[in-house]
């Protein structure tokens, strides 16, 4: 009896991986282009190519403006498309922390050059 449920339970396991597969292979993901990475790559080398020093992004720049076209700026579907070569020229994880630094807004105006009338 033991065999039969291990058998049905190997079963479901498979089914549920071969409907599934983007989440077992973790970077099949059609949301994203390859148009949409190299434009992330070209317009966000100077943030994410390993080497350099890390500077800061601004939510409204060329960079962000690229990250903001892929849907929900899913970075992981960008870092999925990254070929050996790629991978190894670009940090990953500042490619992934551009969804965070994109999706922010920009600080208001200071208050103190504001002319009160």
């Amino acid at each position: 009896m033991f065999p039969g449920r291990l058998a049905i339970l190997i079963l479901l396991l498979c089914a549920t991986a071969t409907s599934y597969p983007h989440l077992v292979t973790g970077n099949r993901n059609p949301n994203c282009t390859k148009e949409q990475k190299a434009n992330i790559l070209l317009h966000c080398i100077a943030y994410t190519e390993r080497g350099t020093p890390p500077i800061s992004v601004h939510p409204e720049s060329v960079c962000c403006a690229a990250v903001k076209v892929v849907p929900n700026m899913e970075m992981r579907c960008i870092v999925g498309l990254l070929d050996g070569d790629e991978k190894k020229k670009y940090d990953v994880h500042r490619i992934l922390a551009l969804k965070i630094i994109c999706g922010q807004r920009s600080p208001p105006a200071p208050k103190q050059n504001k002319i009160m009338v």
